[in-house]
């Protein structure tokens, strides 16, 4: 990961993984816009050709017809009390039985 950056390019769009907070956004040769980078750090980029995202130092040129920067959770969604119930249900979880949290979740 060069400057704390990940990218691959895909077909509709660019994947951008980064240790930063911040980009600084070029479009059309105005001044450039800054903005916040996803908490998660990772997102789907895309802009038209007159368009680049600078983070740590490295510069994305646009490709595409439209400016988009679209966050991409790497949660799958919280397990609820009554969810958990259920499960410990089906697993036919006793009174005495030990339960592990192995922590896996976003908190």
């Amino acid at each position: 990961m060069e400057d704390g950056v990940f990218a691959m390019d895909l077909v509709d769009a660019t994947y951008i993984a980064t240790t930063h907070t911040h980009y600084w956004l070029h479009s059309n040769g105005s001044k450039p816009t800054y903005g916040e980078v996803p908490r998660s750090g990772h997102f789907l980029f895309t802009a038209p050709h007159d368009t680049m995202l600078e983070i740590g130092g490295q510069k994305f040129h646009g490709r595409h017809d439209t400016l988009k920067l679209h966050p991409i959770r790497l949660t799958y969604g919280e397990t609820t009390s009554e969810q958990l119930q259920d499960i410990l249900d089906r697993l036919g979880v006793k009174e005495n039985d030990v339960f592990m949290d192995l922590g896996s979740g976003i908190g």
